[in-house]
Parts: C-alpha cells; structure tokens; sequence
C-alpha cells in the first residue's frame, strides 16, 4: 500500500546524500515502507481506543507489547489491512480481557517464559536469524524484557498488572500460534 510512497522517498534520500548506498536501496525503501505503515497503523488505533476511553490502556499495552515483540517476532499478515485488523483484535483482545488474572499471575508469566525459550525468534523472511548465536541473544532479550517488565509493573504499577498479565497471555498465544504455523526456526541463512 505504502510502496510507491517509500520508493519515492528512498530515491529522494538517495539523492540528498553523498555516499553510495544504492545497493542498499530496497532495504531502505522497505524500512520507510515499515516506518510509514506502522506510523498510519498506530495513529487509527490511539483514535480507536481514545473514541472508547481506552487510550490509556492501549498506550501501556502498545508499549509493554512492542517492546517484548521488538525481539520474539511475531505473527504477520501479508496486507496492510490484515494486519490492522489483526493488530486491533489483538489489542482488542488484551484491554477487553473479560477475566482477571491476577489469582494466576505467577502461572502466566512462567508459561510466557517457556513459550519464548521455546518459539522466538519466530521466522521472518525480511529479518533472518543467521545463526545459533543471534537465535540465542533473541531469547535471552525477550526473556529478559519480560521479567523486567514484571519486575517494573508488579513493583511500580500494581493498577497496571492484570493489564500487563493480559499482555503477556496475549503475547504467549501469538507467539505459540506463529511457532506453530511456521515451526520453530533452526535454519540460518
């Protein structure tokens, strides 16, 4: 959808600069292409969830979420609009959360904890893991993030932690689900 945009943008970029890095070209162009697209997607979203006096609570999810998929990976959708639907039914899902997790909240984390020692980094053709070592440093990151997140909302933010439960469940479920549409990733490139 953002295509001709970035291709624009990237030759305008190109121009201004006075190194050659024309052979990097299409990995710039679909960094803006990334850029623009999750830009647009986290704008109608904040308005969505601001229309149903939720902005609050998407703003720590996006942001407990993104952190913690910045290094698992994560399910993608082959359109802009599929992945703005999937994305608002993920968030969706973690703010509307009918239950209270709280009772479990030690149950939730360590199933977290054992998904990503298990599934992430979870394949992407556009980011390749390209050895045993980066696989390693991505499972110890997200794990890592993840308990300094428990760490920081539990210690910090105990009104936010049924919330941040809701993440983590939401988080360990997209991530069982893409582990098991693309198996776990072993090959490196």
């Amino acid at each position: 959808m953002f295509y001709k945009v970035s291709l624009q943008l990237t030759d305008l970029l190109l121009l201004k600069t006075t190194e050659d890095f024309s052979n990097k070209r299409d990995h710039i162009r679909y960094a803006i292409e990334t850029l623009i697209g999750e830009l647009t997607k986290l704008i109608m979203l904040s308005l969505f969830f601001i229309v149903f006096k939720k902005g609050s609570s998407f703003a720590f999810a996006f942001i407990s979420f993104s952190t913690i998929r910045l290094w698992s990976g994560g399910i993608h959708f082959k359109t802009y609009f599929g992945c703005l639907a999937g994305t608002l039914a993920l968030y969706s899902a973690i703010i509307w959360l009918p239950i209270s997790l709280l009772s479990v909240k030690l149950i939730v984390m360590a199933i977290a904890v054992i998904t990503a020692a298990i599934f992430v980094p979870l394949p992407d053709v556009k980011r390749p893991v390209t050895s045993k070592r980066k696989q390693l440093i991505a499972k110890r990151i997200t794990i890592i993030t993840i308990a300094l997140w428990y760490y920081i909302v539990s210690s910090f933010m105990q009104s936010s932690l049924n919330l941040f439960l809701a993440v983590m469940l939401i988080f360990t479920l997209q991530l069982f689900i893409g582990g098991i549409l693309h198996g776990k990733q072993k090959k490196y490139v």
